[in-house]
């Protein structure tokens, strides 16, 4: 099902699908949302970045040392870290590196 809509309100994280239906919710509680994507969001906690379903489903984890969440668009994300910028599906595994452009 896709997602439509991520939003981040209070201390909960509620997702909802194209007709703006809600369709789960999870705690918010130290968690930034980062992007959306067709069927996954990512929030940064802590130390990681984490993947989640629209029905918030744990998907996949990395770290965020160093880096930040560029674009996310459909099954996938890119992440801008020191010169580089990398792209991730949404189970968190490196598809590609290019330079970032000065």
């Amino acid at each position: 099902m896709p997602l439509s809509d991520v939003r981040k309100e209070g201390n909960f994280i509620r997702t909802y699908n194209e007709k703006g239906k809600f369709i789960a919710v999870m705690s918010g509680y130290n968690r930034q949302l980062s992007g959306i994507g067709s069927d996954f969001f990512i929030c940064h906690e802590g130390a990681f970045f984490r993947t989640y379903d629209e029905k918030c489903k744990y998907i996949a984890v990395m770290s965020a040392h160093n880096r930040t969440v560029g674009v996310v668009a459909g099954q996938t994300f890119t992440v801008i870290e020191g010169p580089w910028i990398k792209t991730y599906s949404k189970k968190c595994r490196h598809i590609s590196t290019r330079r970032a452009k000065a």
